[in-house]
């Protein structure tokens, strides 16, 4: 996080300004995960070029409220990443032992052959269904 600090002898303006940059960071970091359901299927789409510990949080939370929800068909869409780190990682894993008891599953979308060679080492790869597009992720639920 930045913090802007700005002097003025207006203080007036001052806090103007303060509270658009923070409004304007608060929008940014809406943007970290976008929702989209595509008939039942419900698609989380991480729009991070890396994740990291300091967006885990946010993911675990839109995770967790999505198949509070009731969602049983997920996928996780890493299409724009070029690394995926553990914490997130562990978040999937949490996320497919809730989905698994109640009959739901969880997909995962990777292009990028760094995020498939973590998933492969990690032994990931074992426990995901991996797709390298997002079309054959869905269809695979009608399988």
């Amino acid at each position: 996080m930045q913090i802007l600090v700005i002097y003025h002898s207006n203080i007036g303006q001052l806090l103007l300004v303060i509270k658009i940059y923070f409004c304007i960071f608060a929008l940014e970091e809406s943007m970290n995960f976008i929702e989209n359901k595509v008939g039942d299927v419900f698609i989380l789409e991480v729009n991070l070029p890396r994740t990291s510990i300091y967006a885990a949080n946010e993911f675990k939370e839109s995770l967790n409220k999505i198949i509070d929800d009731g969602e049983k068909k997920l996928i996780v869409d890493f299409s724009k990443c070029d690394f995926v780190d553990s914490t997130f990682l562990g978040v999937l894993v949490i996320g497919l032992k809730k989905l698994t008891p109640a009959g739901g599953g969880l997909r995962l979308v990777i292009t990028h052959p760094n995020v498939k060679s973590s998933l492969e080492l990690t032994r990931m790869d074992k426990i995901f269904k991996i797709f390298g597009d997002l079309d054959t992720a869905i269809n695979s639920y009608s399988e």
